[in-house]
């Protein structure tokens, strides 16, 4: 069913005051330090994870997000374009901004399978592309994808997951063989599995996964994204997958700040991850 929006004639019906205190409530505390838009951001994507404002629910003006918090009217927008641009807010002209209903999904996540605390069930997973072009690299495993030259696709992404926290994930295969990546645009490529790409339209049957796991101290620009403190530590996981008959096929890097949530790692992507 689609969300239903007032009229622009229609006032905002339930008064900001009465939920003037979703900052004190949700602020992130530990992200002092960072800008003030990000750290809005984070006490906006709390509030409505935790359902102060839910699914469909018009969220208040940013004016009187501005009246109520030390924060200006550029900066509540600033915010709220970042969480427009995640897909968590749908901003409508002449109606208000609104909790989406729903938000391009991965169907069936393979690398980003974090466990719900009560360990029933996974996380839901929303991408968002960021960026894509050709690098030329000279790392070893940059080698094992195009041995001819390093020319590689690289895509960005920054994963949601579960409204919970972010991931920043990079994405890189041989542009010679799989040049076709780039002809999608970012908005086809949101939710789009990459492997079932590879295999879908290459023919590309993965046998194995190497992973590599190392605490590391997350570049600015990352931390940034991820809306986490400059210089915090969280785990690189590096993967690369193998096709028995094509070779090395794609290596992925995810930067995981810390979290209270388990991941689950395995090489074979349908075994039951309970």
């Amino acid at each position: 069913m689609s969300a239903q929006f007032p009229s622009p004639r229609q006032t905002f019906k339930v008064p900001f005051a009465m939920k003037s205190d979703f900052y004190g409530k949700y602020r992130q505390a530990h992200l002092q330090g960072l800008p003030k838009y990000a750290e809005l951001r984070e006490a906006l994507r709390a509030a409505i994870s935790d359902g102060f404002w839910k699914a469909g629910e018009q969220i208040p003006p940013e004016m009187d997000i501005a009246r109520q918090t030390p924060f200006s009217l550029g900066t509540v927008q600033k915010a709220l374009k970042g969480l427009e641009a995640e897909g968590l807010l749908q901003r409508r002209q002449g109606h208000g901004t609104f909790v989406r209903r729903r938000r391009p999904e991965f169907a069936h996540p393979w690398h980003f399978r974090f466990r719900s605390r009560s360990g029933n069930a996974t996380l839901p997973v929303y991408p968002r592309v960021l960026a894509k072009r050709i690098i030329t690299s000279t790392a070893a495993w940059s080698k094992m994808l195009n041995p001819r030259n390093g020319r590689l696709i690289r895509i960005d992404r920054r994963i949601n997951v579960g409204d919970k926290f972010l991931v920043y994930n990079k994405f890189f295969v041989s542009a010679e063989k799989y040049g076709r990546l780039l002809s999608r645009s970012n908005q086809e490529l949101h939710a789009l599995d990459f492997k079932a790409i590879l295999h879908r339209e290459y023919n590309v049957s993965f046998s194995q996964m190497s992973y590599t796991m190392q605490m590391v101290r997350f570049p600015d620009s990352i931390a940034r994204v991820l809306g986490v403190s400059r210089g915090v530590t969280g785990l690189l996981v590096e993967i690369l997958a193998s096709s028995e008959r094509k070779g090395a096929v794609y290596f992925q890097q995810m930067y995981i700040p810390p979290n209270p949530f388990k991941l689950y790692v395995t090489d074979t992507a349908m075994m039951d991850p309970l």
